[in-house]
């Protein structure tokens, strides 16, 4: 879920905020783009550890399925194939 809050682009608000709060955009959106940075890095580092030890037992050409598999799912296990 961080990760995900991390990729969606939150600082295209930052004009609309620095309207109601009477603050230079620049200054907003760097907070904004800065807060974010913070917020993803957290979600890579409680995610990361745990899906890095799943990639690293997992073939190159199927790595990217099993990421993409756990960033959409949450899940870390993936189901056997039938």
């Amino acid at each position: 879920m961080l990760i995900a809050i991390f990729w969606i682009p939150i600082w295209l608000a930052a004009p609309l905020v620095a309207r109601l709060i009477d603050q230079p955009v620049g200054s907003i959106t760097i907070t904004i783009a800065l807060i974010q940075t913070v917020i993803g890095l957290i979600g890579v580092l409680f995610a990361g550890r745990p899906t890095l030890t799943l990639v690293r037992h997992t073939k190159m050409r199927a790595a990217p399925r099993k990421i993409w598999h756990i960033i959409w799912t949450g899940k870390l296990d993936e189901p056997e194939a039938v």
